[in-house]
């Protein structure tokens, strides 16, 4: 009998439009990562103007399908401070700046990029390179 090696991702949004926005999302094989990135950078062409083709504006529907499929739970009210629903629907009534930024946030996550170290590593002492004197050697200047 196996493993499964699922996990979740607990992402929050500490500052900017987003501010306070906690979602859940489940975890994603390398697969999906590389086509949810893949749909992210179409999905983005097509907001920027792109060459407007069918193909990056349906990218936008697709990534909405990918990210719902991902998605479990978050407290993201609407305008009219109701909950919005975590499944497709309430995906497609956020603004777009936000799926790009949710995703953005979920695919970081599933790459396992790690924030920087608090307190710095503890692993081992400083690399020697820090101990080299970097000045520069002046010698006296040659007659001609």
């Amino acid at each position: 009998m196996g493993v499964k090696i699922g996990k979740t991702y607990r992402l929050v949004f500490e500052d900017g439009p987003y501010a306070g926005v906690v979602v859940r999302m489940r975890g994603m094989s390398v697969d999906q990562l590389l086509a949810l990135g893949d749909l992210a950078e179409a999905a983005a062409r097509a907001q920027a103007g792109g060459t407007g083709g069918t193909v990056e504006i349906a990218s936008v529907g697709h990534l909405c399908d990918a990210v719902a499929a991902g998605l479990i739970e978050w407290n993201v009210d609407g305008e009219d401070d109701t909950p919005v629903t975590a499944d497709r629907a309430g995906l497609g009534s956020v603004d777009f700046g936000f799926l790009i930024a949710l995703t953005t946030e979920w695919m970081t996550a599933a790459a396992g990029v790690p924030g920087p170290l608090v307190d710095g590593s503890t692993s081992g002492p400083p690399a020697l390179e820090a101990s080299i004197p970097m000045e520069v050697a002046t010698s006296p200047s040659l007659a001609s």
